[in-house]
């Protein structure tokens, strides 16, 4: 597996991606899984998890996996 990093407010996230498809992706952040679904309006949290990732944190969870591409 390899460790990327998303930056979101000055602070740098390290995670590990699970699972990815089109319309889901599944990642684990220092111990907690997430998983994120495709959306009309981009992608969000999961129903199923049980935290919540901000925004603008999954944005720099996008932006790091379209890089890794």
């Amino acid at each position: 597996m390899t460790k990327l990093s998303a930056f979101f407010e000055n602070r740098e996230f390290f995670f590990t991606v699970n699972s990815q498809s089109d319309q889901l992706i599944s990642i684990t952040m220092y111990g907690g899984e997430y998983t994120l679904k495709k959306a009309a309006k981009g992608w969000e949290n999961a129903e199923k998890n049980k935290n919540k990732m901000s925004e603008g944190l999954i944005r720099g969870v996008i932006a790091a996996l379209q890089q890794e591409v």
